[in-house]
């Protein structure tokens, strides 16, 4: 990730723990639409999603820091305002082809993939553990089941690494844009748990906190 930071608009895959650069295109491929999305549907299922993917690290005793999950809530925000931005609806734009794979998603799927990258995107710049490329797929994979809809979405590890390289394409590389916002809401949760905030009962209620807290801000596209 250090390396993407440093490296314009060059393509980072991850396979397993090495990370590879390479430079091909996405291709946008002319698939019929379907029926446009409800927004605020899609919003709700995407912080569904994100609470679902912290709880499983829990359960693996993998405990993000707050300011890593709140992160991908925010990171959420920002993808999607990027997809819907006037100019990057432009042809000639330089983002077009990204927005355009993330509008072709169907809305089962893009509500689980693309919280899944900037879930994965965030725990590479904030946290001191890894997780490879399978155990992320084998989490998307977790969620859909949960969601009981596993059957109805098909997706491989290149969906995975394509929606990354659009992630970080749209968002031009700045994954932390957002800290000085998740300071104040880390702060402020810190001061509310006391003493207890460390604690694996502490940890799990947060996660829920956080998502109920992002589940009622609808996305706003200006």
């Amino acid at each position: 990730m250090l390396q993407a930071l440093t490296l314009g608009n060059k393509r980072v895959c991850a396979v397993d723990e090495n990370m590879l650069l390479c430079t091909e295109d996405i291709p946008v491929h002319e698939a019929p639409y379907e029926a446009p999305w409800d927004i605020l549907e899609v919003h709700k299922e995407a912080c569904k999603s994100i609470c679902s993917m912290a709880l499983i690290l829990h359960h693996s005793s993998v405990v993000p820091h707050l300011h890593t999950y709140a992160n991908v809530y925010l990171l959420w925000y920002d993808c999607m305002r990027a997809v819907f931005h006037e100019a990057n609806l432009q042809p000639e734009h330089r983002k077009y082809a990204f927005a355009q794979f993330i509008k072709r998603m169907p809305s089962r799927k893009l509500t689980v993939i693309l919280p899944a990258v900037c879930f994965w995107v965030s725990v590479k710049c904030n946290e001191t553990y890894s997780l490879t490329t399978r155990e992320w797929a084998r989490m998307v994979d977790a969620v859909h089941k949960g969601r009981g809809d596993d059957r109805l979405v098909e997706y491989n590890l290149h969906d995975l690494r394509d929606t990354e390289h659009a992630v970080l394409q749209l968002l031009d590389f700045d994954i932390l844009k957002n800290q000085e916002t998740i300071d104040v809401m880390e702060k402020t949760i810190r001061a509310q748990f006391g003493e207890a905030y460390e604690s694996v009962e502490a940890q799990g209620e947060i996660v829920r906190i956080v998502c109920r807290m992002f589940q009622g801000v609808a996305i706003d596209m200006n």
